[in-house]
């Protein structure tokens, strides 16, 4: 996975008029999307993949310009390869994927979410065990899959998967298998 990396830095007086420039030719080409030239400059510079033009009002990064545009899955695929951060903040608050969401641009929202990917785990004390929990968003309607365990009672595994419209008992995988993604709970 490639580093995430964002600087924080919105201010031009805070960088060399070098990297000012850099910051604003990769604004100004994503503003355009000339994707042809932003690869080329976040290749040349890979710490620039989430950085806004300087001084500039939206903070808007690349991958903002691309869920703004409408821009291809594999352009915005290609961008988070390279460590674009999909959770990234404008100025107005938004991430890309509000944005795309905002204006349309459906066809961006699981690249942008990546929702089946995250997966949560939580411990709970004096259980020897826990919960774990992610959300399905293919194959049908959006979908948590909720699975719950105590190491030390044989049989207590449960899956569940709820929706808006009911919860639903499902078969548990088993503990070591973790062909879900999870973490190891032993």
């Amino acid at each position: 996975m490639v580093e995430q990396i964002w600087d924080g830095v919105t201010r031009r007086a805070t960088l060399s008029p070098w990297a000012a420039d850099a910051r604003a030719r990769l604004a100004d080409s994503a503003r355009r999307y000339d994707w042809a030239e932003v690869f080329a400059a976040v290749d040349r510079d890979p710490e620039l993949v989430n950085s806004t033009r300087p001084d500039g009002r939206s903070w808007y990064a690349p991958l903002h310009q691309a869920a703004h545009g409408g821009a291809s899955t594999e352009t915005a695929g290609r961008l988070i390869a390279r460590g674009a951060w999909r959770r990234l903040r404008d100025a107005a608050g938004e991430r890309p994927v509000d944005i795309a969401t905002r204006r349309g641009h459906h066809h961006l929202l699981d690249v942008l979410l990546d929702l089946d990917r995250m997966r949560m785990w939580f411990p709970v004390p004096g259980m020897y065990g826990g919960f774990s929990y992610h959300l399905e968003t293919r194959d049908g309607p959006v979908r948590l899959v909720v699975d719950s365990w105590c190491r030390i009672v044989g049989g207590s595994e449960q899956r569940h998967e709820i929706t808006s419209e009911k919860t639903t008992p499902l078969d548990f995988p088993g503990l070591d298998g973790n062909e879900d993604g999870a973490v190891d709970r032993a």
